[in-house]
C-alpha cells in the first residue's frame, strides 16, 4: 500500500485541475477580503458600530478568516478535483491495473481515501493562510486577545473537520459511480441539495414550531459548517459538530469498501 500511495501521491501533483483550484481559492480569497474592507469602511464611515457579526466579532480580519471557506466554496471546489482524480482513475483503467498488479481492494480504497484527505488539507490550510494575509488589510479591531484566538482555532478545527467528512462522502460517490463526469455530477448534486434540504427542514421546524423536527438537521454536513460562524457554540454543539462529521466518515468509508469489494472492476 505503501509504493500505491507513494506513486497515486505522485501522479496527483500532475494534475493540473489541482493547481487551478488553489489559484481560485487565492483569487476568490482576495475578492472576500476586498469586499470585507469595502463593508468595514462603510460601516466606519457611515457611523455604524457593526456592519455584519460572524463568531461574535465585529466584522473584521478574524470573521474574515473564519468565513473565508464559506466564501470561497472550498468545498465545492474539493467535490470537483476529487471526483475528477478517482472517478478518473476507474475510468481510464488505472483502478484496475492497481488491482490487477496485485494490491488489495482495500488498500486500493484507503489510497485514494488519504490522497482526498491529504488534498482536503492542503486546501484549507491554503485557505486559512490566503485568509490570514489577506485579512491585515481589514485589521483585527481594537484588540486580538487570546481568548478569541483560542475561538478562531477552535472554529476552524470544526470546519477542517465538516470537510474532511465532505471529502469522504465525495470519495465513496466517485467509487460507486466510477466515472469523473457522473461523479462530479453528483457530488456537486449532494453538496447543494443538502443544504437545500436542509433550509427547508429548518424553515418547517420554524413554521410548525417543532423544535424536534429542527433537531433532525443536526445530522447534517451543512448545519456543522455553517455552525462554525455562528456568533455562539454552545457545548452540545460542539460535540455534535465533532461526532457527525466523524460519523460521515466511517459511513462512507464503509460503503465505499463493501461496495468496492463486491463489484467488478
Amino acid at each position: 500500500m505503501k509504493n500505491l500511495l507513494k506513486a497515486e501521491l505522485y501522479r496527483a501533483k500532475f494534475f493540473k485541475s489541482i493547481w487551478i483550484g488553489l489559484i481560485v481559492v487565492f483569487f476568490l480569497t482576495l475578492i472576500n477580503a476586498l469586499v470585507a474592507r469595502s463593508l468595514s469602511e462603510a460601516a466606519s464611515g457611515s457611523g455604524s458600530e457593526l456592519m455584519f457579526e460572524l463568531m461574535g466579532l465585529a466584522y473584521s480580519g478574524k470573521s474574515v478568516i473564519i468565513g473565508n471557506v464559506g466564501a470561497t466554496d472550498t468545498t465545492f471546489l474539493l467535490a470537483i478535483i476529487i471526483s475528477l482524480i478517482v472517478g478518473g482513475s476507474f475510468q481510464n483503467g488505472a483502478t484496475r491495473n492497481a488491482a490487477i498488479c496485485g494490491n488489495r481492494r482495500i488498500n486500493v480504497f484507503f489510497t485514494y481515501f488519504i490522497e482526498a484527505m491529504v488534498l482536503t488539507v492542503i486546501y484549507i490550510l491554503a485557505n486559512y493562510i490566503f485568509s490570514g494575509l489577506f485579512s491585515i488589510m481589514i485589521g483585527y479591531g481594537t484588540e486580538f486577545t487570546a481568548n478569541e484566538f483560542g475561538t478562531l482555532i477552535g472554529r476552524m478545527a470544526l470546519q477542517f473537520l465538516s470537510v474532511l467528512a465532505y471529502s469522504s462522502v465525495f470519495v465513496m460517490i466517485s467509487m460507486l459511480i466510477r466515472k469523473s463526469g457522473g461523479s462530479i455530477g453528483l457530488s456537486i448534486g449532494f453538496y447543494i441539495v443538502e443544504s437545500l434540504v436542509i433550509s427547508a427542514v429548518v424553515l418547517a421546524a420554524s413554521v410548525a414550531g417543532k423544535t424536534g423536527l429542527k433537531e433532525v438537521s443536526n445530522a447534517f454536513l451543512s448545519t456543522c459548517l455553517s455552525s462554525t460562524v455562528a456568533s455562539t457554540l454552545s457545548t452540545e454543539t460542539i460535540l455534535i459538530c465533532t461526532f457527525v462529521p466523524i460519523a460521515w466518515i466511517l459511513i462512507s468509508s464503509l460503503i465505499s469498501v463493501l461496495t468496492f469489494e463486491k463489484r467488478d472492476l
